[in-house]
């Protein structure tokens, strides 16, 4: 198989599955010296799904299949990089001469999704036939290659989602054996649920104004809660005991959302309980914890959380005795977006107004001010 010509078909098909966002980004300048961000980040997706086809002992017979699959597959998007050219001339374009026009940026937009649609559907099959051409053991070593690296979707900043929680989640299910049937499902549903938090993104984006924290807004605990229990219609009896008990293991829903960057992955059981309690992961690592340890962190910290949660409740409901009906339900508005324009910044990592706070030292000992609930 000529392995460099493979390279760029899967960049292509890469392309082409995330173009919604690829497009985004490339309607807005770079920086001097510096290549398109998306284009970095397929190059690099394109060279993990290659490096992990070349793991897998292919026989001459799967590489000349391969092969085939991917003239077929040249053939059919032979005007794919002109379509996005003008495409995505014409957005940048229309930005350019109409940068106050939010609602027609956002139609244009979407127009050059649902055209993408049908060639982001023609991508996603390339890659399932390649997945057809291997054998069980190949296509379970595949599949547990793909979740480790952040599966097919996590490619540079094209895929803002293949962090933080959802990273952690895919994770999870990359150790449960998945059949190519199952994980073809679970690619169905996660492409779904993205295009769901991009467009209630946008959305939100256009009524507040938030631009910049917006635009790579990760998912609330509400909407992650509500993914897991999709994913695990698909699972087995035997692999949702074993989701479930993994799952327990992160600390639960709270430890996949608590773990920017998958923190509890990299240190273990206890990782999450150990930074709400005041250890840092390095201090926690240079300590050596045993298993039992890292499980009562955990035990300790969901209990601080419960408290804190109920004292902070307490108080708020005795803040609404003060409020009208209609202020109360103001109030209560309030506290929610905070809360999640909290928990965006952080599993985000993103900075914004509270973390200017933060950085001034604002509060009132002199200290940062504490999280809200």
């Amino acid at each position: 198989m000529e392995m460099r010509g493979l390279r760029v078909v899967l960049m292509v098909a890469l392309v082409v599955l995330m173009a919604g966002g690829f497009a985004v980004a490339q309607a807005r300048p770079e920086r001097p010296g510096r290549g398109a961000r998306g284009e970095r980040g397929f190059a690099r997706g394109a060279g993990q799904i290659l490096n992990q086809l070349q793991e897998l002992d292919l026989t001459d017979e799967q590489r000349a299949e391969i092969q085939k699959l991917q003239a077929d597959f040249q053939k059919r998007m032979e005007e794919l990089q002109q379509q996005m050219r003008g495409k995505l001339e014409e957005l940048r374009k229309f930005r350019q001469e109409n940068p106050n026009d939010q609602e027609g940026l956002r139609k244009k937009r979407e127009e050059m999704r649902e055209q993408m649609a049908p060639l982001r559907e023609a991508a996603q099959g390339f890659i399932e036939e390649v997945k057809g051409v291997l054998n069980e053991e190949q296509l379970k070593k595949f599949n547990e290659l793909m979740a480790q690296r952040g599966g097919a979707g996590a490619m540079g900043r094209g895929a803002r989602m293949g962090r933080g929680a959802m990273q952690a989640l895919i994770d999870l299910l990359g150790q449960l054996g998945l059949t190519n049937e199952q994980q073809q499902k679970i690619d169905v549903m996660r492409a779904n649920f993205e295009k769901k938090i991009a467009a209630e993104a946008e959305a939100r984006r256009g009524q507040q104004g938030a631009r910049r924290m917006l635009r790579q807004m990760p998912p609330t605990r509400e909407q992650m809660q509500t993914f897991i229990e999709e994913v695990k219609t698909v699972l087995d009896e035997a692999q949702l005991k074993k989701f479930n008990e993994l799952l327990e293991q992160r600390g639960g829903l709270d430890g996949l959302m608590g773990a920017p960057g998958g923190a509890a992955g990299r240190f273990g059981r206890g990782a999450v309980g150990g930074v709400i309690l005041g250890l840092t992961p390095r201090a926690m690592e240079d300590m050596k914890l045993t298993e039992e340890q890292k499980n009562k962190l955990n035990e300790l910290a969901r209990k601080l959380q419960d408290e804190q949660q109920q004292i902070l409740q307490k108080y708020r409901d005795l803040v609404k005795e003060v409020l009208t009906p209609e202020q109360a339900e103001q109030y209560e508005k309030a506290v929610t977006e905070m809360r999640d324009r909290f928990q965006n910044r952080i599993r985000g990592g993103r900075r914004g107004e509270f973390g200017n706070r933060q950085r001034r030292g604002d509060g009132a000992d002199g200290q940062p001010p504490a999280p809200p609930e």
